[in-house]
């Protein structure tokens, strides 16, 4: 029993990892985000916006962690591969940071902002880095993720 029971617990744990959606560990770190984003003003309470935007990731199959750092309340996912172009000799993969917080002016609406951090690394490389590069870069979820904040604009 005692070497069946870490066995179990392994089991367990991993079908939570591969299949679960929520990553307390492995999504960067909110500073490492840059301050610039796309800021979006979106209905709802910063609770529905946040569950809508877990939803969304849940159904991608994105793992991802929620922080509140007052005044606001964090969805960071983990790096996510970007597809590779033919000629690219580099990997890329993608993080995303929305953070939300009330709107004071507008009691049913919500401050979202979006950013991301693209980082590379060569076939033969084990480090990954941020490059000029990987800057200029345009994550090929950004549209879709974007949708989240265009058709729940605040029209109040």
């Amino acid at each position: 029993m005692k070497i069946l029971l870490p066995v179990l617990w392994v089991i367990l744990l991993g079908g939570c990892a591969t299949s679960g959606t929520y990553a307390p560990e492995g999504a960067p770190d909110v500073n490492r985000f840059p301050a610039e984003g796309l800021d979006y003003e979106v209905s709802d309470s910063v609770n529905d916006n946040r569950m809508r935007a877990i939803q969304f990731l849940s159904k991608k199959r994105v793992r991802y962690r929620q922080e509140i750092i007052e005044p606001y309340t964090y969805v960071l996912t983990v790096f996510v591969p970007e597809p590779r172009s033919g000629s690219d000799r580099r990997v890329r993969r993608t993080a995303f940071k929305l953070a939300l917080t009330e709107n004071k002016q507008k009691p049913s609406c919500t401050n979202s902002s979006l950013t991301w951090i693209v980082e590379s690394r060569g076939i033969r490389e084990e480090t990954w880095r941020v490059l000029k590069s990987d800057n200029e870069y345009t994550p090929s979820a950004l549209e879709e993720i974007t949708s989240l904040f265009t058709e729940n604009n605040c029209n109040e």
